[in-house]
């Protein structure tokens, strides 16, 4: 590595650390890693999407289209598929994985090495994949869907196995989910693992999640697919999916919708949640209000009259500062809405429409309007 001495790397597989050879920057690794397309040369005039480059004369324009997905995104799938195949949830090492899953089941090896025509045995293969596969789960470890320890081999090497984790098998039976909320198997598995996922987040509101999640699946599973599973997969799909931030927006996952079923199973959840765990109960309230007034202020008009209410409401749970604009005033001016459920039930009613309320400055009877609320904006 690098011109040194091997023996400064006596009882290390070096093939492990392919990927510190690169060189790598870990903050670059995201989601996308799973999604990643590749584009190639149309030659058969099957186009779904066009590049037209300018640059080149008439009648010889390039044309492209999405075909499929690149290499390595494959790779990453078939090991994620490894799990929601075969359950397994002890720790696997590289090569093992290779033999034991990828030869057989990933595309990838399946066109790398094509049935008869193939010479390669079995061993070769494995040795020729290995650094690359390495690599991968190293990349898979680092976004928290594999975790690792470091084991000796059988010639006295260090290296590391892995295992999945809850994430990763939450991440891996998503990716098998096609929109069809009627496979009632897949919406339940997905269901049972985003609950097992939310027990290893070590705070109150993953445990209202928890509930909500719940009350959304027992009132109906097709619900819990159409509002939860396809916002879990917009949190790890959509830009910015680096690893911080997917994991900010599943930290904080939306529980507040503009429908009036999901507003009942919000309520429901929050006074169950509030018998079960008084204590939490509060930080989940004080969490969804600096929710909406964080949102709100993303895109304040009047900022230092927002800031200066805001302050003087810090020690209220339940009332909210939101900014509206007066057309008496002609000026965006901040308000206090007294009971954040209000504000969510009045967006539900005029949905398509402003809310409107008296201003505090000028007392215009309600003068002053401002946008419901659509769905609550703060998982980034």
């Amino acid at each position: 590595m690098h011109g040194k001495n091997n023996e400064n790397f006596k009882g290390i597989d070096i093939t492990v650390f392919k990927y510190i050879d690169k060189p790598i920057k870990y903050e670059n690794f995201g989601f996308d890693i799973l999604f990643e397309e590749k584009e190639q040369t149309d030659k058969d005039n099957k186009i779904t999407r066009e590049d037209e480059d300018p640059k080149y004369e008439e009648g010889k324009k390039t044309k492209r289209f999405v075909e499929d997905f690149v290499d390595d995104t494959i790779i990453c799938r078939s090991i994620l598929n490894y799990w929601t195949s075969s359950k397994n949830n002890g720790y696997f090492k590289s090569r093992r994985i290779i033999e034991d899953w990828l030869l057989d089941n990933c595309q990838f090896f399946e066109k790398k090495y094509p049935g008869s025509k193939n010479k390669t045995n079995d061993p070769n293969k494995i040795e020729q994949n290995n650094s690359n596969v390495t690599f991968l789960l190293e990349r898979l470890k680092y976004l928290s869907l594999l975790k690792s320890r470091p084991i000796e081999s059988k010639n006295h090497f260090e290296t590391q196995e892995y295992s999945f984790t809850e994430l990763g098998k939450l991440v891996a039976l998503l990716l098998k989910y096609n929109g069809n909320f009627d496979d009632s198997q897949l919406v339940k598995e997905i269901y049972t693992q985003t609950l097992k996922y939310y027990e290893t987040q070590n705070s109150s509101f993953a445990l209202f999640c928890m509930l909500f999640f719940s009350n959304c699946y027992k009132r109906d599973s097709r619900l819990f697919a159409l509002v939860i599973i396809l916002n879990l997969l917009h949190i790890i799909k959509e830009p910015p999916n680096n690893k911080d931030a997917v994991l900010n927006k599943l930290r904080n996952f939306p529980v507040v919708y503009d429908s009036e079923a999901l507003f009942k199973v919000l309520i429901n959840s929050l006074n169950e949640f509030r018998a079960l765990f008084s204590d939490d109960y509060n930080k989940v309230i004080y969490n969804l209000k600096l929710g909406i007034e964080s949102d709100t202020e993303k895109k304040c008009k009047n900022l230092d009259s927002f800031e200066r209410l805001r302050l003087g409401n810090i020690s209220g749970l339940h009332p909210i500062v939101l900014e509206g604009y007066c057309t008496a005033c002609n000026r965006y001016t901040p308000v206090i809405i007294e009971s954040m459920f209000s504000y969510f039930k009045e967006s539900i009613k005029n949905k398509d429409n402003r809310i409107s309320m008296d201003c505090p400055d000028c007392e215009g009877e309600n003068t002053v309007s401002f946008e419901p609320l659509q769905e609550l904006d703060y998982k980034s």
